[in-house]
């Protein structure tokens, strides 16, 4: 039989490509379809409470200075992003990876997967969980979508003058840039002490069009956020008056791009049939797990202990 005639036969797969989507499906042994990937925000922290022995992981803590000392968190999210996905990808769980351009659903439990290079590739299901329904086609019934929706805005800044300083983070109490973080610049090479920045904002619908919250404004407020924490520009030598102080220049940034995601909606999860659209969030997702016969944790197990003999 080829393998445009063949159809693959699940009891249940789930359709996403976020960090719940990928847990739930790790931790229920499910194979996983989804047309992006949602890896997580570079600096997207897990909370120091989350325990994550689960996934044979330590929480570890993650320090970062702040004009009136420093703020703690948990370890990066995107860290068990890629730790899930390698050990699913080695369980054979992420079949067609992602080669996968679009997904439709039909009446009969089936999903037709197109792949980028137009093969079409047939599933059938008894049970579909969703979690994205990003170019999923086919959907007969959707969760309403919400009028007070939010959308997580990161502005990636390159810094050109107000590079050297010792803060790693800014927060703010409003949702138009809420937090701005800084890291080492990775337009430079090698090991160097000049940070670039990301600010973080919380937008509606309606703000992400507007164009007092465009990124000319989003650079107007980093501005000043960054001078009332005492990051200055470039040294420009010293004084004329008094050669005991120097003269900085001014700060200066440039927005280099935007990205936008939806913060998905939390709450009860919606079940039409056999179809699940998932609202779970991540500790609902680990406290529902029951790992008495999880085969991806013998193969965690296998690879622990291979590393330990290896090291």
């Amino acid at each position: 039989m080829k393998l445009k005639d063949h159809i693959f036969r699940y009891d249940e797969v789930v359709i996403g490509g976020t960090l719940s989507a990928l847990t739930y499906a790790y931790l229920n042994n499910l194979t996983l379809f989804f047309t992006r990937l949602d890896r997580p925000f570079r600096f997207d922290f897990f909370d120091k409470s989350i325990n994550l022995e689960t996934f044979d992981l330590q929480n570890k803590r993650t320090i970062l200075k702040t004009v009136d000392g420093q703020s703690s968190f948990g370890m990066p999210k995107f860290k068990l992003y890629d730790d899930l996905m390698f050990n699913m990808s080695l369980s054979g769980l992420l079949p067609f990876s992602s080669r996968i351009e679009s997904i439709t659903l039909n009446d009969n439990n089936m999903l037709n997967i197109v792949t980028h290079n137009s093969r079409l590739i047939k599933v059938l299901f008894n049970k579909l969980t969703i979690f994205c329904t990003n170019k999923l086609k086919g959907l007969s019934s959707e969760p309403e979508q919400e009028e007070d929706e939010l959308y997580k805005v990161v502005d990636w800044i390159n810094v050109r003058s107000g590079m050297k300083h010792g803060i790693d983070l800014i927060e703010t109490n409003d949702n138009f840039i809420k937090k701005i973080f800084f890291f080492p610049s990775d337009r430079i090479c090698g090991n160097h002490d000049k940070k670039d920045a990301a600010s973080v904002s919380h937008m509606t619908k309606q703000q992400l069009s507007d164009l007092d919250f465009s990124e000319i404004y989003i650079k107007f407020k980093a501005i000043e956020l960054m001078k009332q924490s005492g990051i200055r520009g470039t040294s420009n030598g010293k004084s004329p008056s008094d050669s005991s102080k120097t003269v900085y220049r001014s700060i200066k940034i440039e927005i280099a791009h935007r990205e936008i995601e939806k913060v998905p909606p939390a709450g009860k999860n919606i079940i039409y049939d056999n179809i699940t659209f998932n609202r779970q969030t991540f500790k609902d997702i680990c406290k529902s797990f029951d790992d008495k016969h999880s085969y991806l944790k013998k193969i965690r197990k296998i690879l622990n202990e291979g590393a330990d003999v290896k090291r």
